[in-house]
């Protein structure tokens, strides 16, 4: 530690002539030591410029840092907003990346408010009365902290700025705010109102008037060490995030266990923390100045071995320039009559009053120099590991982009020379394929409803074999009679659907799959390769598929009634049937035989009332239905009424042509013939039994629904074929809309391929300046690394601050 050497009294007024040139000397020295201008935060050295404050550098890198996220902020937004609008399909970007780069956003965002709310913490321990609020208002030039002999501070305080142009104080937990007055009533110990040794009061002191709460310093002051032998809490409330520790000792006393004890504990849970020692009231020594060498190298022997040895925190060099011997009293008071203009007269003084002033004034100095080097390491070291982490994981993604895009543009360029040497080829071509296609969309659709009609008439054709397919149980009872009947209706349909499905819908879907594999080729062809499984992915992968047909069974046998009487199939009514033909009942009906309201046409249609039959026999069908034509050339809706209006008209010749018969063969003949037909008839009424019924309802039931399905087949058919028709020509109008698109682009000097090579030029051009915006950010932090972080001395950087603050011409 360098100083200036301590002149006595004696000495200054040995010569009366040179009294006031020693004087004016001593002052402007004196000035030298105590005055640092408020404006600019710097101290006049001796035969030089000003010097800019160490504590700038924490202002300048906290200033720097700010700047940086900021810029990074808007890097982050710019550049995820750049990555979603390319990853759309111009280049393909991996979405999780972009994701990633977006999450960087909040952590930027949290990062950039810690750098507002960071400042540089230091606080003050000792015992108690050794002065350590004396101190503190010292180094802020005004007496803001109570002090005074004895136990003085009971609580925390924390003296922080604000751009109020009041001060004010807040007790922790609460937005309240007292005037500075009462920082007092809150904290002196002497006062029965005062807070508790754990408890903090925050006093907000006005920037403007306080160079060091302008450069973002926080004060704390402490109550003693030795008012409670359990410190612990202090430590982890008010000392884990402090930067610097002023130790304030009494310099008519030595070190005590007291304070050493606190700041081991201090060096357990903190790595290495900066410690300064300040002996203070050292003016006391001019009262024994026989022995004031002697005790200074006492207190700094101790001071040193106790910085060195016991605490182990830094080296023999480094613990000179933390042990200083001062006056806090001294400082404040001198400040005090400077801010009021008033002459400081070093004589007035106890001896050595300069040579303290410089100690402080050396502590002041080197305790900014620590504070801004160890607040800018702990606040902002692992910031700008977060920052050049990020900004290299943007610069190494903005490069892929970049390359990719590069890449992609020169494939570009070469495929839309490609495409133009075969414009008139496609152009020719797409006439040709949209003819082809329309036909074969038309063919198709034609071979469906054809298809589609056949299966149904195929299916028609055996529907006594798929109803045969339900073996239920026959039923005993109505409620087990309808029961069979729902399930007979479904098992049908069921197997209907399956049936035709196989028959007809998976020729009908293959051929569709097959002429849309074949048009999404051929007209695939005239798309742009670059974009044409983009394009084309849509129509693959939409649904299969597949032709449906609708069937209601159950709805279409509302109106089905079984006959389950028994009928003799050689009954009257059968063998007339068998005797008249469909030409014979014309031609009685003609004659007025039969009513003509009951004359049968080929495609003639009865309602579901009409479904009975009236003739039944065992091994043989059932009538049929008389909504579908006769086949066999026999009437088939003969009932008793029309059979005995014929008879009852034709009496005379049927009793004609039975005397005949008679008198032909004889009685005995006819007399064997009736019992023939009785045993005939008992033998079929014997046959009568459950599964005869069942073959018989199942006969009724096809007769039934035969005619409702035969009616539609001719819709079925047109809607398939509409279907088959409409899923083709969506896919054909969707392959025209991006053929048409596609030619029409090649029609236009390849205007497709133009414009995706000039939005590539700038995704090309954007990703390169962002790129370089990034390593250009990388490199700021790196200088940043280089100039606050990495292990060198402030006096590096002091420099550089002092070109960035002096005027121009100064520099």
């Amino acid at each position: 530690m360098s100083g200036i050497l301590h002149r006595s009294k004696s000495e200054i007024d040995s010569s009366s002539s040179g009294v006031k040139q020693r004087g004016d000397a001593v002052r402007k020295e004196m000035d030298a030591l105590v005055n640092i201008p408020e404006e600019n935060g710097s101290t006049p050295t001796k035969g030089g410029p000003v010097s800019p404050s160490p504590l700038r550098i924490f202002s300048q890198a906290k200033k720097k840092m700010n700047e940086i996220f900021i810029e990074l902020d808007a890097q982050v937004k710019e550049s995820t907003a750049f990555l979603k609008r390319i990853s759309q399909g111009v280049v393909p970007v991996n979405l999780e990346t972009v994701d990633h780069v977006e999450k960087q956003y909040s952590k930027i965002k949290g990062i950039t408010e810690m750098v507002a709310r960071d400042h540089m913490k230091v606080v003050f321990f000792g015992r108690t009365s050794n002065g350590k609020s004396t101190v503190i208002n010292a180094m802020l030039r005004d007496k803001i902290l109570p002090s005074g002999i004895g136990h003085t501070t009971s609580c925390f305080i924390q003296v922080e700025g604000t751009d109020e142009p009041e001060g004010y104080a807040q007790t922790e937990g609460s937005d309240e705010k007292f005037g500075v007055s009462s920082v007092a009533n809150l904290s002196h110990a002497l006062n029965q109102g005062h807070l508790g040794e754990e408890s903090l009061v925050r006093l907000h002191w006005p920037k403007n008037k306080c160079f060091l709460l302008r450069e973002d310093v926080v004060l704390v002051d402490s109550p003693g060490i030795d008012v409670t032998p359990d410190t612990d809490i202090w430590i982890d409330k008010y000392c884990l995030d402090a930067d610097v520790f002023v130790l304030v000792a009494n310099s008519e006393s030595t070190l005590m266990q007291a304070e050493k004890n606190f700041f081991h504990k201090v060096s357990t849970r903190l790595s290495k923390p900066n410690v300064f020692i300040l002996n203070n009231r050292w003016d006391a020594s001019a009262n024994e100045p026989e022995f004031m060498d002697e005790v200074r190298r006492q207190h700094l022997d101790r001071n040193l071995e106790f910085l060195t040895k016991e605490l182990g925190v830094i080296s023999n060099q480094q613990a000179l320039e933390r042990v200083y011997f001062v006056s806090a009293k001294e400082v404040l008071m001198t400040a005090q009559k400077k801010q009021q203009n008033a002459i400081v007269n070093p004589g007035a003084f106890p001896d050595g009053y300069l040579m303290r002033m410089q100690d402080f004034d050396t502590f002041e100095r080197k305790f900014q120099e620590c504070l801004s080097k160890s607040a800018v390491r702990t606040k902002f070291e692992h910031h700008t590991q977060q920052g050049r982490k990020i900004a290299h994981e943007m610069r190494n993604l903005l490069e892929e982009v970049y390359e990719q895009s590069n890449l992609t543009r020169a494939l570009q360029e070469e495929d839309r020379l490609r495409q133009e040497s075969l414009f008139h080829l496609k152009t020719t071509h797409f006439e040709s394929m949209s003819v082809d296609f329309k036909e074969k969309i038309d063919a198709l659709s034609r071979k469906a409803g054809q298809e589609i009609i056949a299966g149904f008439k195929e299916e028609l054709a055996r529907l006594q074999t798929t109803v045969n397919l339900y073996t239920k149980n026959w039923p005993m009872t109505v409620e087990q009679m309808h029961l069979y009947k729902l399930g007979l209706y479904e098992v049908f349909e069921r197997n209907l659907l399956r049936n035709f499905e196989a028959r007809c819908s998976v020729p009908i879907n293959n051929a569709v799959d097959m002429l849309e594999q074949e048009m999404l080729t051929r007209f695939g062809g005239l798309l742009p390769e670059n974009s044409r499984d983009v394009k084309l992915a849509p129509l693959h992968r939409r649904q299969r598929f597949n032709v449906k047909v609708h069937l209601s069974i159950p709805q279409m046998c509302i109106g089905f009634t079984e006959d389950l009487t028994f009928h003799f199939s050689l009954g009257w009514q059968r063998i007339a049937r068998l005797l008249l033909s469909r030409n014979e009942m014309r031609r009685l009906a003609t004659f007025g035989f039969l009513p003509m309201s009951r004359n049968v046409e080929p495609n003639a249609s009865v309602s579901p009332g009409a479904s009975k039959s009236t003739d039944s026999g065992i091994g043989s069908l059932p009538p049929s239905n008389s909504s579908l034509p006769a086949t066999d050339g026999t009437t088939k809706d003969l009932d008793v009424v029309e059979l005995a209006a014929i008879l009852s008209k034709c009496g005379i010749g049927t009793g004609a042509v039975a005397f005949m018969v008679w008198r032909s063969i004889g009685w005995k003949i006819l007399v064997g013939a009736a019992a023939s037909y009785g045993i005939l008839y008992g033998a079929e009424r014997l046959a009568w039994h459950f599964s005869t019924r069942r073959r018989v309802f199942k006969h009724q039931f096809v007769d039934f629904v035969k005619p409702q399905l035969a009616s539609l087949v001719h819709p079925s058919a047109t809607s398939g074929a509409h279907q088959v028709q409409e899923e083709l020509e969506f896919t054909f109008t969707e392959l025209i809309r991006l053929a048409n698109e596609s030619t029409t682009e090649l029609s236009e000097r390849i205007a497709a391929l133009r414009k995706e090579v000039k939005t590539l030029d700038e995704v090309t051009s954007q990703a390169k300046v962002m790129n370089n915006k990034s390593k250009w950010l990388e490199s700021q932090l790196d200088s940043f690394w280089d100039a606050y972080i990495a292990s060198k001395d402030v006096e590096d950087v002091v420099p550089d601050i002092l070109n960035n603050h002096l005027p121009e011409q100064q520099k």
